[in-house]
């Protein structure tokens, strides 16, 4: 059996990659960032470890995302990302998307978000947003995920797509999700639409004794990317921004 295929091997190893690259980004040549992205598309392609390369996932953007994650490699990520949302859709995975995509505008703008998504299929960011990402960002639980969600979706607020169609008539769903989030409001998930697929996730009983004791993983779920970021002024000036930049644009 492949090394990656073995449930006590995946969640210590991945949080070693995370460690590695959180203490030392440098460090990662560019053929380990690409087997980084291999070992992410042969996770997220499991519903029993998908949380796993997702995070994953996560630290390479935060750390690479606008950078050495070209556009070209970020629309292939993206891609991958679309494919796994339409074959196997499960409440755990669209909350992690969330998260990712979150993460990618804050890393990157909320427009090249929009363009690389639609470059995938015409308007596909616009039902990404009304069937997906919108009915399941405010039953996030994490504080951590809701508060990086909130300020990514700041940017779209600010971005330009969303003062034209068709992504204006979202903008007021959009804003109100966003404070939603900042505000603490929680709202339980609505009953799984039939495309939704049963969560599968493997409990820390069947991980082996080495990685039930890598504390470091515990801390880096917890741990907030962007410190330094109070979120409710982000979005007071990321609304400014926009109405300065676009004025009289803002949808009412």
């Amino acid at each position: 059996v492949e090394l990656w295929d073995r449930p006590g091997y995946v969640p210590g190893m991945v949080q070693y990659i995370q460690a590695f690259v959180g203490q030392s980004p440098s460090s990662l040549a560019d053929g380990q960032l690409t087997a980084c992205l291999g070992i992410f598309q042969k996770l997220i392609a499991s519903t029993a470890n998908d949380q796993h390369g997702m995070a994953l996932l996560a630290t390479l953007v935060e750390y690479y995302g606008g950078g050495r994650l070209t556009n070209e490699i970020t629309v292939e990520i993206l891609r991958v990302l679309m494919v796994r949302l339409s074959s196997r859709k499960t409440t755990k995975y669209v909350h992690l998307l969330v998260y990712v995509l979150s993460m990618f505008t804050m890393k990157s703008g909320g427009d090249a978000l929009v363009s690389g998504i639609n470059g995938i299929q015409q308007n596909l960011f616009a039902n990404l947003l009304t069937q997906v990402w919108l009915p399941e960002v405010v039953s996030i639980v994490s504080n951590r995920d809701r508060k990086v969600c909130a300020m990514g979706m700041a940017n779209l607020v600010a971005s330009s797509a969303f003062r034209a169609e068709p992504l204006s008539g979202s903008f007021g769903a959009l804003l109100t999700a966003t404070v939603a989030l900042l505000e603490g409001i929680k709202v339980e998930a609505a009953p799984q639409p039939a495309d939704f697929e049963e969560d599968t996730d493997l409990s820390s009983d069947s991980y082996s004794v080495a990685y039930s004791q890598l504390a470091w993983g515990l801390q880096e779920k917890h741990r907030d990317p962007f410190p330094n970021i109070e979120p409710r002024g982000f979005l007071a000036t990321k609304l400014s921004e926009a109405a300065t930049s676009s004025p009289g644009q803002i949808p009412a």
